[in-house]
């Protein structure tokens, strides 16, 4: 996620499996913490460091939608 110049990663509730425990990816979450992050470049730039999973995974604001700044 994306807002007021920070960036944050939180589970995908959709790709979630009834009972499957997430715990592990959670921590993930938690391990990344709160990231400073004002433009395109730096959140790909973020992503990419998160490895292959994450840049697929990820989605970004189309051209012609805005990013929440």
């Amino acid at each position: 996620m994306l807002k007021k110049g920070k960036v944050w990663l939180t589970l995908n509730e959709a790709m979630l499996q009834d009972g499957k425990d997430v715990s592990e990816y959670e921590q993930y979450c938690e391990d990344f913490g709160f990231q400073s992050c004002y433009d395109e470049d730096n959140f790909k730039r973020l992503l990419s460091e998160l490895g292959e999973d994450t840049i697929r995974n990820a989605s970004l604001y189309a051209e012609n939608e805005e990013m929440m700044i």
